[in-house]
């Protein structure tokens, strides 16, 4: 972590603003400490997202510090390793519900910055050993980080497809959102697990055709049997890691499959949880 610190000292923090400040020099020396684990962990994980990101912004000391978080990953605690990796996405894509109703971090109603999601993008790759060698917590966090970087689909996509076999219900349930996200061709699963069916068959609804079997399923995940909170459908099936819910993330795949897959889903569906549906964000 030598040339991690002399990195760190070489760049003028100075010219470059927080959320809170107009100058960074604080940010330095927080990642600093958090190199030579001199500070608390809770500590410095609030500073830096209290400073690098707020509703959507990332000021430009984001943008600088970005790389640094991620060599810093495997220096860190486990705790303070999630609150940075969470961090992350949030420099890179900003709001994830944005980017799914945009169909990619490149879409027009996306909290897309291009600067802040290359700066991350740089060093994305150092996130991978995480998803097949870390803590169960790890592997799925790695998951969600992992699901907005196509350009390392030729590194991902084999882990991925891996912990949709052999991985715990969370895992597999994160590995099925980011080869969906990915656009990987996925076939749903027969899983005794609920949440990974449903995973499955969204992922699935991405690339491949959205037959009367899978409508049915989006039918079942959207409260037609399971149906807990009246004011969010999908409610129960939580994917907390990621920054919107399954049926969230449902909601968006039906939206972009045309009017024809919403008229058949209505054919399912009661009128309330449809309206439901095409309202949730």
């Amino acid at each position: 972590m030598d040339r991690v610190l002399e990195d760190l000292a070489k760049v003028p923090w100075e010219k470059y603003r927080t959320v809170r400040s107009e100058h960074a020099e604080h940010i330095s020396k927080v990642l600093k400490d958090a190199l030579i684990q001199s500070n608390d962990d809770e500590m410095t994980a609030e500073i830096l997202e209290d400073e690098l990101f707020h509703q959507g912004w990332r000021p430009n000391a984001a943008i600088v510090a970005a790389p640094f978080i991620c060599k810093m990953l495997h220096v860190v605690s486990t705790n303070l390793r999630l609150r940075m990796i969470d961090l992350l996405v949030h420099i890179a894509v900003g709001f994830e519900n944005e980017c799914l109703g945009s169909a990619g971090i490149t879409g027009t109603n996306c909290s897309y910055d291009p600067a802040a999601y290359q700066a991350v993008a740089a060093e994305a790759s150092l996130v991978i050993p995480l998803a097949s060698g870390g803590t169960a917590e790890e592997v799925v966090s790695a998951c969600r980080f992992l699901a907005w970087f196509p350009h390392l689909t030729r590194q991902t996509l084999p882990l991925l497809r891996e912990l949709c076999l052999s991985g715990t219900e969370d895992e597999q349930v994160a590995a099925y959102v980011a080869r969906g996200l990915l656009k990987d061709n996925v076939e749903a699963s027969s899983s005794s697990f609920p949440r990974v069916r449903y995973a499955s068959n969204i992922a699935h609804c991405e690339t491949g055709t959205m037959t009367n079997a899978h409508l049915a399923v989006f039918v079942e995940m959207s409260g037609w049997r399971y149906q807990k909170e009246a004011d969010e459908p999908f409610g129960e099936w939580r994917n907390e890691p990621y920054g919107f819910t399954l049926g969230v993330y449902a909601a968006e795949v039906l939206k972009r499959s045309g009017a024809d897959v919403l008229r058949k889903f209505q054919e399912y569906a009661s009128p309330g949880p449809m309206l439901a549906l095409t309202e949730t964000h």
